[in-house]
């Protein structure tokens, strides 16, 4: 497994684009952790949360980032956290519809584990539907799991 997990990577880094080599590093990320390798899979991750930071179309920076987050929430590896953050900050930065589902996503995951996160999420949401969503969600303390990287 690891032989393929290091193609993954050297895959990554060939691609042209940053969009693709931090969404094309979310698999790896989720597999090392998996395995035990969290010292690697939190490298990884740092790696790929710098590059994220040359993205610039916002909703493309918000969509590898979500990638990215989903890989490194459970297990929980070193950088995590940090991955959140700068996918709450993407988000806010995007001016999407998606963002409005993406944060009501985070909130289902995080609201039971962070209410006090989970309740700044909602509140820097704009009305909308997404908004209504994850209010409802968090009340009634749904929790929904990380994107499944695997079938």
């Amino acid at each position: 497994m690891l032989a393929v997990i290091d193609e993954a990577l050297s895959t990554a880094a060939f691609c042209d684009h940053p969009y693709k080599r931090v969404a094309v590093s979310a698999w790896p990320v989720r597999a090392l952790s998996e395995r035990g390798k969290l010292d690697e899979a939190s490298r990884t991750l740092m790696r790929s949360l710098g590059e994220a930071g040359h993205i610039q179309h916002p909703i493309s920076k918000m969509d590898a980032l979500e990638l990215l987050w989903h890989a490194a929430w459970l297990p929980p590896i070193d950088g995590g956290e940090q991955a959140l953050s700068e996918l709450v900050k993407a988000c806010e930065a995007a001016e999407s519809w998606k963002s409005g589902r993406c944060l009501r996503n985070i909130v289902g995951v995080i609201g039971r584990d962070n209410p006090a996160y989970a309740t700044r999420i909602i509140a820097s949401m704009a009305g909308s539907g997404y908004k209504r969503q994850a209010v409802r969600w968090f009340a009634s303390e749904c929790s929904f799991g990380v994107r499944s990287f695997y079938w």
